[in-house]
């Protein structure tokens, strides 16, 4: 079994590495991952190298909410930081992530031996208990506004509800004011999802987020308590992981649940339903037909049609998870990856699981 994730390293016509994350060969389950980056120069693979080996139990990169920062570290969801160019962990985390100020990154600690926010230098590797945040209650999700003066927070309950909580913060992040929003909110996935259903958002400006009353109904929510509806989406199958809402780099908003649906905040319309093109970063977009075919573009022409799930592109660059038609998506055949320096695809016969970090340009 190979669980894999991967992230795209480079410049546009210069070295670009494919990075991803996948299970030690003949485990039958996944106890040890391996990070390994696929070199690729104007477009060909030339190289292959192993980053790091450890134990799954360690420290994963294999689930969702990893990302790049400064082009130098890999950060999961929990916060922990893999040195990209020393090959190291250098931190593991025993929280979850929350935010990256000054090139701090905030971490939440909720254990039965510790409480509150730690701070960990990612230049001096200094870390430090926050006491300016020793008092905020145990929050599922944490993400600053864009101007960090508001925190936003989804907390799940047992029964999948969740409220919503705003924290209005200082410069030092001292709690200025707090703001409860209940509204029953919540979230479903599929009964054999890999993961619990939580209430995804994302900040729309420094004083609202886009989120969910429940799969498909879309809202817009505020620190003064306001609960706006946006649209509501016909969703007829629950999705394998939870719906999550984000913003490309063309500054549209979109709503993830099985298919992406762009949202028009000021007709509050899904676009798709008038566009059949949707478009994905970097001039790519592409077009869903029946069941899980694709058709892909780049710079509106034609690059292929694919038998596809997730998608993730930068400049010049898409990768697909594939399979045959038919197949599971959530175990693809493995990776294609097209490029505008070739104008080809190349296929990474890998095993099954992926999951995409980011792109990072050296």
């Amino acid at each position: 079994m190979v669980v894999f994730s991967f992230i795209i390293i480079g410049k546009l016509y210069g070295q670009v590495s494919l990075v991803i994350s996948e299970c030690k060969e003949g485990e039958n389950i996944c106890e040890t991952q391996k990070v390994v980056k696929y070199k690729f120069q104007n477009g060909r693979l030339f190289g292959k190298e192993v980053l790091l080996t450890i134990k799954t139990n360690d420290v994963r990169f294999d689930l969702g909410g990893n990302f790049i920062y400064q082009n130098k570290f890999i950060i999961n969801e929990w916060g922990d930081v893999f040195d990209i160019q020393n090959k190291s962990i250098i931190l593991r985390s025993r929280g979850v992530y929350v935010n990256i100020l000054d090139s701090k990154l905030i971490t939440r600690v909720h254990r039965v031996d510790d409480e509150g926010f730690y701070s960990f230098d990612l230049q001096t590797k200094i870390s430090k208990k926050l006491r300016s945040l020793k008092n905020f209650p145990d929050e599922y999700t944490y993400k600053f506004s864009p101007n960090n003066k508001l925190i936003a927070a989804s907390n799940r309950s047992r029964f999948g509800k969740s409220s919503f909580v705003f924290y209005k913060v200082d410069s030092k992040l001292n709690l200025i004011k707090k703001k409860v929003v209940k509204g029953q909110f919540s979230a479903s996935v599929s009964n054999i999802a890999n993961e619990l259903a939580k209430v995804n958002f994302v900040w729309i400006d420094n004083e609202n987020i886009l989120t969910q009353k429940q799969n498909g109904e879309i809202i817009k929510v505020n620190f003064n308590g306001q609960i706006e509806p946006i649209v509501k989406v016909e969703i007829k199958d629950e999705p394998y992981s939870s719906p999550s809402f984000g913003r490309n780099e063309n500054g549209d908003f979109y709503y993830s649940c099985n298919e992406d649906y762009l949202i028009d905040l000021k007709t509050k319309k899904i676009k798709s339903e008038s566009v059949d093109i949707l478009p994905l970063n970097s001039r790519f977009s592409y077009k869903s037909e029946n069941d899980s075919w694709r058709t892909f573009y780049f710079g509106g022409k034609e690059i292929g049609r694919i038998w596809s799930g997730t998608t993730m592109s930068f400049k010049g660059y898409l990768a697909v998870m594939f399979a045959e038609e038919g197949k599971n998506l959530g175990y693809p055949d493995g990776i294609k990856v097209w490029n505008d320096t070739t104008n080809d695809w190349i296929t990474l016969e890998t095993n099954w699981s992926p999951r995409f970090i980011d792109w990072l340009e050296e």
